[in-house]
């Protein structure tokens, strides 16, 4: 995901095409959460990547939608629900691009993949989780969702939603701000693609987290 900053509509969906990608589509709620995590009092509305019930990349009928958005151009509010707007469109909001010509069939932006995840009310239950689950080696905390690791931790990266993600060892926090533990590092993958490849070739990876400065990626390898 590229934050682009405040652009009107229009500019907004030239600028995101021009980089490759289109402006931000959510097509489920927990994309529309993900926008959401670019928000805050200060910048209130973003826009998205929809207009009249169609996606403007491909004119296609939506496939999701939140409730209050009827028709016009879909806008995100801070509090966490969409808002149709028909005389805005040359008003400056927040716009975010995806980069999906980039992205690998199966890889899913800003998600870290685990065995298994369950709710809890913060980081520090889910830390106590790991500490008391027998073979767990780390955790990874995550809106309200704890996920149990069981292999040695190598390295800590980036790859999770930038100032959400929490990650620790079974009695300690080992980072914060989205970054992850995994269970080796590789520098200079310039693609999703490309580290997708290396996770195929090692017979011991089940899952990718690829990063850079200004996209984020994780996908599991199913080939």
């Amino acid at each position: 995901l590229r934050n682009i900053g405040r652009q009107t509509f229009s500019d907004a969906v030239e600028a995101c095409k021009n980089s490759g990608g289109r402006l931000f589509e959510p097509r489920s709620e927990k994309l529309s959460d993900l926008l959401e995590t670019f928000l805050s009092t200060s910048e209130r509305y973003a826009w998205m990547g929809i207009e009249d019930n169609k996606y403007v990349s491909d004119y296609e009928p939506i496939d999701y939608r939140m409730r209050y958005y009827v028709y016009g151009i879909a806008t995100l509010y801070y509090r966490g629900y969409w808002l149709g707007r028909t005389s805005s469109r040359y008003y400056s909001y927040l716009a975010v691009c995806e980069l999906p010509l980039t992205n690998t069939a199966c890889a899913t932006v800003g998600t870290i993949f685990v065995e298994d995840s369950f709710t809890v009310s913060d980081n520090n239950t889910c830390l106590d989780a790991c500490a008391s689950t027998v073979g767990c080696k780390f955790w990874t905390f995550d809106r309200g969702q704890c996920g149990l690791r069981f292999f040695e931790a190598g390295a800590l990266v980036g790859g999770g939603i930038p100032g959400v993600g929490i990650t620790g060892f079974p009695n300690s926090v080992a980072g914060t701000g989205g970054r992850v533990l995994v269970g080796k590092a590789v520098q200079n993958i310039k693609n999703a693609s490309e580290c997708q490849k290396l996770c195929f070739q090692d017979p011991k990876c089940n899952t990718f987290t690829w990063i850079n400065k200004d996209e984020i990626f994780g996908g599991i390898n199913d080939e």
